[in-house]
């Protein structure tokens, strides 16, 4: 039976189609991190404690470039343009 994009899974017991593929990926994604969250917490860590703090570090992460990229377009530019070239040269190969 096809699906929304065209697609059609597998009935008949052959290969997973490219959708079940997708969902065991994700399934096994959420089991995996449900699991990982409750080890944890089981050992003591407070994950949520955790996601608190990352979010934090990433926002004053966001700060600092903001703040940087301010007081220095022309070098960002520059790094941006120079990634940008290596990536292009490394994606070519």
């Amino acid at each position: 039976m096809a699906d929304a994009q065209g697609r059609t899974g597998s009935n008949n017991g052959g290969p997973a189609g490219p959708t079940e593929l997708e969902d065991k990926i994700v399934r096994g994604a959420s089991d995996f991190a449900s699991s990982a969250s409750k080890t944890l917490k089981h050992v003591g860590v407070d994950t949520d404690v955790m996601v608190d703090a990352a979010k934090g570090q990433a926002t004053e992460l966001q700060k600092l470039l903001i703040d940087e990229i301010a007081a220095r377009p022309f070098r960002a530019l520059g790094i941006a343009a120079a990634v940008g070239f290596v990536v292009g040269v490394w994606n070519a190969r």
